[in-house]
C-alpha cells in the first residue's frame, strides 16, 4: 500500500500541484498586465492634466491683467462672429476652476504662490525621465508574462506527458504492482490530465489574450492523451494483457475522444488526435496481419477525422488525412500481400476513400464562386480549396487501382478499381461540372492500365485485353457524345470523345503491333474516322453557333487522325510520318472552312512531329555519316512532306503569319535541303561503283560529291535571298545567310584546302576538260557570286563587292586547275610540270588579264579594272623570274614576246577606252 501510495498518489497530487501552480502563474500574469495597463493610462493622463492646468492658468493671469493691456489687445484679435453668450461662460468657468485648483497644489509642494505658469514645464522632464526609466522594467514584465502563457504551458504538457510515462517505466523496472495496477495507475493519470485540462478550459478568461489561456487546457489534455496511448500500448506490447484486436479498439477509442475534444479545443488537438490514430497499427503489431482488420480501421479513422469537416472549415484535415492513407496504402504495397482477397479488400477501401471525400467535401466545394471552366481551373489549382482535394484524392484513388493491378498482374479481381475510376468520374462529373477534369485522369489511368498489360498472346487473355480496350473507348465516346448533346462543356465533351477512343486504339495498336504494319486494325481506325465524321455531321445538321463549330473541329480533328493512323497501320513505318504530315494539310483545309485557333496549335504540334521524325531517322542519320547506306524511301518519304507543308503553309498564310507559317516555311526548306542532300548522296553511290572513278578520300566524301554539295548549297542559298528580296520572311532571311555559310565553310575548308586538288589526291575530277567537276566546285561558285551582285539589296552592297573579289580568285583558281588537269589527267597533286605547261599558265593568266580589264572598262568598273592590272603583274613577274628560269629556247622567246605584246595592246586598250567615260562625263561640265 506505502508503494502505491508513493509511486500513484504523490506523483498524481505532484502533476495537480504543477498544473495549479501554471494556472496560477497564467491568473497572476494576466493581473499584473493589467496592472500595468492601468498604470500607463493613469500617468498618461495625469500628465495631460497638467499640461492643460498651465495652459489654464495663464489664461487666468492674462485675465487678471490691467485694462490698458486689454485695450491694446484687442483691436489686434479678429472681430467674433455673434455666438451665443452661455457657451463662452461655461467653457471659461471650467478651465479657471481647474487653473486655481492645479495653482494651489503647486503652491503647496513647493512653497511659491507667484510660479503657477512654470512649475508644470519644470517638472515635465522629471516624469519623462520616470517614465523611461520603468519602461524596461515594463519591457521585462511583458517578456515573463509572455514566457510564462506560452513556454510554461507546453513545457508544463511535455513534463506531465513524461512524467506519465516514467511512472509506468518505473514501476515495471522495480517491479511494483501488478501489471493491471500498472495500467491502470496510468490511465487514471491520464484521465486526471485530461480532468485537469477541462477544469482548466472552464475556467473564465482573464486579461487581453485568450488564446495563451487557451493553450493550458490544450496541453493539459495532450499531455493526458499521449499518458492513455502510452498505458494502452504497455498492456499489449509489454505484458500480452489483452490481444491486438482489443487494443485497436482502446487506442481508437482514445484517438476518437481526441479529435470530439478538438471541437472545444481547437486544430491541435486534432492534429494530435489523428497523428495518433494513424500511427496505432504501427504499435499494435502482429506476426500475422490482417489486411480487412487495417483497412477496416484505416475507414473508420478516415471517417472520423472527416466528421470534424462538417463542424470546423479546417480544410488541412483533408490533405493529411489523404497523405496518411496514401502512406498506408504504400506500406502496405510493400509487404507484397497479393492474395485476391486482400487486393478486393485495398480496392474497397479506395472506393470508401474516394466516397468519404465526396461525402464531406462536396459541400464545401459547392460553396465556391463558379463562373465557367476557368474558375473550376483556378479552384483546382488552389492548395486548399475542396476542389483540389477532390481532384488529388480522385488522382490517389486512379493511381492505386494502377498499381494494384500492376501488382495483380491484371488479373479480373485485380482491375475492380481501375473498371471503378471512370465511372465514379462520369458520376462525379454528371454530379458537378467543376470535376470534369477527374474523367481526363480517369483516361490517363485507362491508358496506363492498358498500357502496362503484359505481353500474353494467350487467346483468352487477347479477348480480355480487346474486350476491355473496347468497352473503354465506347465509353469515353459515348459520355463525350452525351456531353455535346446535354450542352455542357461540350467542347471538353467532343474533345474526350476523340481522345479516349484515338489514344486507347494507339496502346492497344503499339501493344499487339508495337506499330508495325496490320490491315485489321487500318480498319479499325477507317471506322473511327467515319464515326467522327458522321458525329460531325450529325451536330451540323441540328445546331447552330460559334461552340458548335469548335465541336466539328474537334470531330474533324478525330476523323483526320483515324485517317493518319489507317494509313500507318496499311503501310510502312515511314508513312505514319508522311500521314502526319498529310494530317497537317488536312487540317489546314479544315481551318480554311473553320478558322479556330485549335487548329493551329494542333497542326503545330504534328509539324514538330513530322521534323523531328524524318530528320532525326536513323536511315538518314546513317546515311550522311556512312557510305553504303541507302535510304529508298527518301524520294516519297520527303517529297509528299514538302508537298503536304507547301499546301498548308498556302492555307494557313491567307489568315495570318504565326509561328504555324514559320514552322511549315521552315520544314519545308529543312525537306528540301535534306532531300538534295540526299539524292547527291545516291547519286555519289553511283560513281564510287563506277569504273575508273575515285576513291573517297574524306569522311567518306569523293571529290565530286563534296562539288555538288557546294554548288547546292549556294544555289539554294541564291534562290532563297532572290524569294526573300520579293517576300521577306524570317525563315527566308536567316535562311539565305545560313545555307550561304554552311556552303563557304565547304568550299573554302574542303574545296580549298583538305581536298585541294593541288595539294592532296582527290581520284577522278572528271573525264572531260572543262566541263567536270572543277568547274561544278570553283566556277559555278564564282558565278554564283557574281550574280548576288546584281540582285543584292543597298544594305549588302560591301558583301557583293567582296563575293565579286572572291568570284575573281576562284575563276583563276579553277583556270589553273583545268591547265593542269589538261597536263596531267585525274591526279593534279604538284610535281613535275613540262615547259608547254608552265608556258600554258602565263598565256592563260594573261588572256584571263585581258579579259577582266575589258570587262572593267566596258562596266566603267575601276575594281574590275585594279584587278586586272594585278593579275597583269603577277603574269609578268611569273614570266620574268619562273618562265625565264624553267623555259628554254623557243618557248622562252614566245613567253616574252607574246608577254610583250599583250601589254602593249593592253596599254592602247586603256588609253583608247579605259578613260573615255569620264571625259564624257566632266564634258558637260566644262562646256557649262
Amino acid at each position: 500500500m506505502e508503494e502505491f501510495f508513493a509511486l500513484v498518489v504523490i506523483p498524481l497530487a505532484v502533476f495537480w500541484l504543477i498544473g495549479w501552480g501554471i494556472v496560477r502563474a497564467v491568473r497572476q500574469s494576466r493581473r499584473l498586465k493589467e496592472l500595468e495597463l492601468r498604470f500607463d493610462v493613469l500617468e498618461d493622463y495625469v500628465v495631460q492634466h497638467l499640461r492643460d492646468g498651465g495652459a489654464a492658468a495663464k489664461a487666468k493671469a492674462a485675465d487678471q491683467a490691467p485694462p490698458d493691456s486689454i485695450v491694446e489687445t484687442v483691436p489686434v484679435e479678429p472681430a467674433p462672429e455673434p455666438q451665443p453668450q452661455p457657451k463662452p461662460e461655461v467653457k471659461a468657468a471650467e478651465p479657471e476652476a481647474e487653473a486655481e485648483a492645479a495653482t494651489d497644489a503647486e503652491e503647496a509642494a513647493a512653497g511659491k504662490g507667484a510660479a503657477e505658469d512654470s512649475a508644470a514645464p519644470d517638472r515635465e522632464p522629471e516624469r519623462i525621465a520616470a517614465r523611461e526609466a520603468t519602461a524596461p522594467a515594463a519591457k521585462q514584465s511583458r517578456w515573463d508574462a509572455s514566457f510564462a502563457e506560452n513556454w510554461l504551458v507546453w513545457l508544463g504538457g511535455i513534463a506531465l506527458a513524461l512524467g506519465g510515462v516514467f511512472i509506468v517505466k518505473y514501476s515495471i523496472d522495480n517491479g511494483f504492482l501488478g501489471p493491471w495496477a500498472r495500467i491502470i495507475a496510468g490511465l487514471v493519470a491520464g484521465v486526471a490530465m485530461v480532468g485537469a485540462g477541462e477544469w482548466a478550459r472552464r475556467q473564465p478568461v482573464r486579461g487581453d489574450n485568450p488564446a495563451a489561456w487557451g493553450r493550458v487546457p490544450l496541453a493539459l489534455v495532450g499531455a493526458g492523451l499521449l499518458t492513455v496511448y502510452g498505458a494502452i500500448y504497455a498492456g499489449f506490447g509489454f505484458y500480452g494483457l489483452y490481444p491486438p484486436v482489443v487494443t485497436l479498439i482502446l487506442m481508437a477509442l482514445t484517438s476518437a475522444a481526441g479529435l470530439a475534444y478538438s471541437l472545444l479545443l481547437g486544430p491541435w488537438m486534432a492534429g494530435l488526435a489523428m497523428l495518433g490514430a494513424y500511427i496505432v497499427p504501427l504499435l499494435v503489431g502482429s506476426r500475422d496481419p490482417s489486411t480487412e482488420l487495417l483497412f477496416l480501421y484505416l475507414t473508420a479513422v478516415l471517417a472520423g477525422s472527416l466528421w470534424l469537416l462538417r463542424y470546423r472549415p479546417w480544410m488541412w484535415g483533408g490533405l493529411a488525412n489523404l497523405g496518411a492513407s496514401a502512406v498506408w496504402f504504400l506500406l502496405w504495397y510493400s509487404a507484397e500481400l497479393t492474395g485476391a482477397a486482400d487486393l478486393m479488400v485495398v480496392e474497397l477501401y479506395g472506393l470508401a476513400v474516394m466516397g468519404l471525400f465526396v461525402f464531406f467535401f462536396l459541400n464545401h466545394m459547392q460553396q465556391d464562386d463558379y463562373a465557367g471552366p476557368m474558375d473550376a481551373l483556378r479552384l483546382v489549382t488552389r492548395p486548399l480549396s475542396a476542389s483540389f482535394i477532390l481532384h488529388l484524392a480522385f488522382v490517389g484513388v486512379a493511381a492505386a487501382g494502377v498499381m494494384l493491378a500492376v501488382h495483380g498482374d491484371h488479373a479480373p479481381l485485380a482491375s475492380l478499381l481501375v473498371y471503378a475510376v471512370p465511372v465514379m468520374a462520369a458520376l462525379l462529373a454528371w454530379r458537378e461540372p467543376r470535376l470534369e477534369l477527374m474523367v481526363v485522369v480517369s483516361l490517363v489511368a485507362g491508358l496506363l492500365f492498358m498500357g502496362l498489360w503484359p505481353v500474353d498472346y494467350q487467346e483468352q487473355d487477347t479477348m480480355r485485353y480487346v474486350t476491355t480496350a473496347l468497352l473503354l473507348g465506347v465509353f469515353y465516346g459515348a459520355y463525350g457524345l452525351w456531353r455535346v448533346q446535354s450542352g455542357i462543356l461540350p467542347v471538353l465533351g467532343a474533345a474526350e470523345a476523340v481522345a479516349g477512343p484515338i489514344l486507347l486504339f494507339c496502346v492497344a495498336y503499339w501493344h499487339f503491333n508495337r506499330m508495325g504494319t496490320a490491315p485489321e486494325w487500318a480498319l479499325i481506325a477507317l471506322i473511327l474516322a467515319a464515326g467522327y465524321v458522321a458525329a460531325a455531321s450529325f451536330i451540323l445538321r441540328g445546331h447552330d453557333g460559334r461552340v458548335v463549330q469548335s465541336v466539328v473541329a474537334v470531330f474533324a480533328i478525330g476523323a483526320t487522325s483515324g485517317l493518319s493512323l489507317a494509313l500507318a497501320a496499311a503501310l510502312e513505318k515511314e508513312w505514319l510520318t508522311i500521314a502526319f504530315a498529310l494530317q497537317v494539310a488536312a487540317i489546314a483545309v479544315i481551318h480554311s472552312r473553320l478558322p479556330l485557333a485549335a487548329f493551329r496549335h494542333l497542326a503545330g504540334i504534328l509539324i514538330l512531329i513530322v521534323i523531328v521524325r524524318l530528320e532525326l531517322d536513323s536511315a538518314v542519320v546513317r546515311a550522311f555519316f556512312s557510305w553504303g547506306v541507302p535510304v529508298e524511301w527518301y524520294f516519297y518519304g520527303f517529297g509528299v512532306p514538302i508537298l503536304a507543308f507547301a499546301f498548308a503553309w498556302h492555307l494557313f498564310r491567307r489568315e495570318k503569319t504565326d509561328y504555324v507559317v514559320t514552322l511549315l516555311e521552315s520544314g519545308v526548306l529543312l525537306f528540301w535541303v535534306t532531300f538534295v542532300a540526299l539524292t547527291v548522296r545516291q547519286f555519289a553511290g553511283v560513281l564510287q561503283d563506277a569504273p575508273g572513278q575515285g576513291a573517297y578520300t574524306l569522311m567518306g566524301y569523293s571529290f565530286a560529291e563534296l562539288s555538288i554539295h557546294v554548288a547546292s548549297l549556294l544555289a539554294n542559298a541564291l534562290g532563297l535571298y532572290w524569294l526573300n528580296g520579293r517576300n521577306r520572311t524570317v525563315v527566308r532571311d536567316w535562311g539565305w545567310r545560313i545555307l550561304g555559310v554552311a556552303g563557304l565553310v565547304l568550299l573554302v575548308g574542303f574545296g580549298l584546302l583538305l581536298a585541294n586538288p593541288f595539294l592532296n589526291y582527290t581520284g577522278s575530277v572528271g573525264s572531260m576538260i572543262v566541263i567536270d567537276w572543277l568547274m561544278l566546285l570553283y566556277l559555278v561558285p564564282a558565278g554564283m557570286f557574281l550574280w548576288f551582285g546584281r540582285i543584292a539589296d543597298p544594305r549588302h552592297q560591301g558583301l557583293a563587292r567582296i563575293l565579286a573579289m572572291a568570284a575573281g580568285g576562284l575563276v583563276l583558281f579553277y583556270l589553273t586547275t583545268e591547265v593542269r588537269h589538261a597536263f596531267r589527267g585525274h591526279d593534279l597533286t604538284l610535281g613535275y610540270t613540262s615547259e608547254m605547261e608552265f608556258y600554258t599558265y602565263s598565256l592563260v593568266w594573261i588572256l584571263y588579264a585581258s579579259l577582266a580589264l575589258l570587262l572593267g572598262i566596258v562596266r566603267d568598273n575601276t575594281v574590275v579594272k585594279k584587278a586586272a592590272f594585278v593579275l597583269v603583274l603577277l603574269t609578268v613577274a611569273k614570266v620574268f623570274v619562273l618562265d625565264m628560269a624553267a623555259l628554254k629556247g623557243l618557248l622562252r622567246a614566245v613567253s616574252f614576246l607574246g608577254l610583250g605584246g599583250c601589254l602593249i595592246g593592253l596599254a592602247i586598250l586603256y588609253q583608247r577606252f579605259g578613260k573615255s567615260a569620264p571625259a564624257h562625263k566632266n564634258a558637260p561640265e566644262q562646256q557649262g
